[in-house]
């Protein structure tokens, strides 16, 4: 496999059993050779059909099994998913690495606090009954510091700089 997110056999016989709603079962069927040179037969079944593999190592035999069942198979196969992009942001630039982007610019350091949703209707969540700051959300007061403040995750807005 040259690439990380490429599905394996196993995993792609998985979801022809699924699809197919049937259980794929693997069986060692024979150990052959001196311990450092061993070859592993399997046998992998998907309902009535059966495939044998050999392989250097378990894992290999399976695989080798898997990779013939997917191409000898009569039964349906799944159709083909289209390609997950959820993110919004397709390079993977939130709004707050912009924010960091901007300050590292500025030479500034960015200092992040959350907005309180329900302002005037309780007391501040950051400070505790002998007003003193909240460990988690103590903040330093310099001129010098980017604040940013969460409105949602995707509208941030600058306070100061």
């Amino acid at each position: 496999m040259a690439n990380p997110k490429e599905k394996t056999p196993m995993c792609l016989v998985n979801e022809l059993a699924r699809f197919n709603k049937i259980q794929p079962e693997y069986k060692l069927l024979n150990e052959l050779g001196p311990a450092h040179a061993k070859v592993f037969t399997v046998q992998l079944s998907l309902g009535d059909q059966q495939w044998e593999a050999e392989g250097s190592s378990i894992k290999k035999a399976q695989h080798a099994a898997a990779a013939k069942a997917l191409v000898e198979t009569s039964l349906p196969k799944p159709p083909p998913r289209p390609p997950r992009n959820d993110s919004k942001n397709p390079d993977s630039v939130t709004p707050t690495v912009e924010l960091n982007a901007l300050c590292m610019k500025m030479g500034k350091k960015p200092t992040y606090r959350p907005i309180d949703p329900y302002p005037g209707l309780r007391p501040s969540y950051n400070i505790l009954r002998n007003n003193a700051f909240h460990q988690r959300y103590l903040f330093h007061e310099s001129t010098e510091l980017c604040y940013f403040n969460y409105l949602s995750w995707n509208d941030l807005s600058v306070l100061s700089y």
